[in-house]
């Protein structure tokens, strides 16, 4: 079975750092790239926390 790479995603706004860990890496397909999106536009207003696992995105969705 083959396992997926997973990588970190972090950026900095407004002195502000955020991240995003076990992001699935490679075959980037439009459901992850949706998640992605979702969770960077709720993190940087505050309804989540700055770091979160992606794994366990869908407990902020």
């Amino acid at each position: 079975m083959d396992s997926v790479p997973v990588r970190d995603i972090s950026w900095e706004m407004a002195d502000r750092q955020f991240t995003i860990h076990n992001v699935p890496f490679g075959n980037q397909n439009a459901e992850v790239t949706k998640k992605l999106q979702s969770l960077r536009e709720l993190m940087e207003a505050d309804e989540i926390p700055s770091e979160i696992d992606f794994r366990n995105a869908a407990d902020f969705q």
